[in-house]
């Protein structure tokens, strides 16, 4: 373990135990003995939570699904949070606690000269931000056990596949999930795109499947949006507790046109400057259908693109072919369904 490594700490049977948190990796807690924390407890399950340090060092609690929940600090834990020294993780009778060997020193304020100044990086950015549909009566239908559980399953699912695709961030608000990929240069490589779109495919699967795993009688559905523009990226948030996200107009917008898509009618809402930046461009006849977007806080409308999610397959073939002078994206017949693995 290095030293500037974190850790959990615990005791079972009397004994003391300190497992590290490498970094990039994912610290796995349950019953199972195949993961890195394994806990005696039957109120654990075999896979009840994991933690995940991230590119910036940063640590994420979330629960993996788990029977009787996980609790940090005492509250449970619905989405992965952001963990702090001396944490406490509670999981059954079990408790761990978080730490980090790089403890702040004491709080004194320091001279205006020596204080570090923020600095912020310009840089050229994709957001993803998903939303669910009617996530209020589904909360009230499942009960804020099973609601939690659901919740659990999709950001835990949807960290991975964020991961998977390369994104630079990923961030859990309430019901949205929203991912950032940072290009280098000036351009949306269309190889970055073509991932992108691949998350919003894996989500619909994941989505699809929810109903028979929790009983419930209707499609669990959600809505997205893609945006590309310059924001300021860095650490937003205290020394103590690291927070690397990016901000600007291109992410705000990003969460508009998300809204903008129920307006539409639509699944996917691809923003004009995303097909903009795209490198190399695709020719117009092969964009998907345009329409003008209202958006809360934005004078006038702006153009952009709509998509169903049966469609999304389609256009990410379409973004790396070969240019091909292929069929219009609207002339696919109603209800066929590109195939999930291209």
């Amino acid at each position: 373990m290095s030293s500037a490594d974190p850790f959990v700490e615990f005791e079972t049977a009397g004994h003391g135990h300190a497992v590290a948190i490498d970094a990039l990796g994912v610290c796995r807690i349950g019953r199972s003995e195949h993961n890195n924390v394994v806990l005696s407890d039957e109120m654990a399950s075999r896979e009840h939570a994991m933690i995940r340090r991230d590119a910036s060092g940063c640590c994420y609690l979330s629960d993996s699904g788990s029977r009787n929940g996980t609790l940090l600090n005492g509250r449970q834990v619905i989405r992965p949070v952001p963990l702090s020294n001396g944490d406490v993780i509670q999981i059954g009778k079990q408790r761990l606690r978080f730490r980090t060997l790089e403890v702040a020193a004491p709080r004194m304020a320091p001279p205006v000269a020596a204080a570090t100044m923020f600095m912020a990086a310009q840089s050229l950015i994709t957001v993803l931000v998903t939303d669910i549909r009617g996530f209020t009566p589904l909360s009230r239908e499942l009960g804020e056990a099973r609601i939690s559980t659901l919740m659990a399953e999709i950001f835990r699912t949807a960290g991975q596949l964020l991961d998977g695709a390369g994104a630079w961030s990923q961030k859990f608000i309430g019901d949205a999930i929203m991912g950032v990929w940072k290009h280098e240069g000036t351009a949306l490589p269309a190889d970055t795109l073509n991932q992108i779109l691949g998350v919003v495919i894996d989500l619909e699967s994941l989505f699809d499947g929810l109903p028979a795993r929790y009983g419930l009688n209707r499609p669990v559905r959600f809505g997205a949006a893609l945006n590309t523009g310059y924001a300021s990226l860095g650490n937003m948030g205290s020394a103590a507790s690291a927070d690397f996200t990016a901000l600007g107009d291109a992410v705000n917008k990003a969460f508009r046109l998300e809204t903008a898509s129920k307006d539409l009618g639509c699944d996917l809402v691809v923003g004009r400057s995303t097909v903009d930046f795209l490198m190399p461009p695709l020719p117009p006849q092969q964009l998907p259908p345009a329409a003008d977007a209202t958006m809360k806080g934005y004078d006038g409308v702006e153009r952009v693109h709509m998509l169903q999610f049966r469609d999304v397959a389609w256009f990410a073939r379409l973004v790396t072919a070969e240019r091909p002078q292929g069929t219009l994206l609207h002339a696919i017949p109603p209800g066929t369904r590109p195939l999930q693995n291209f």
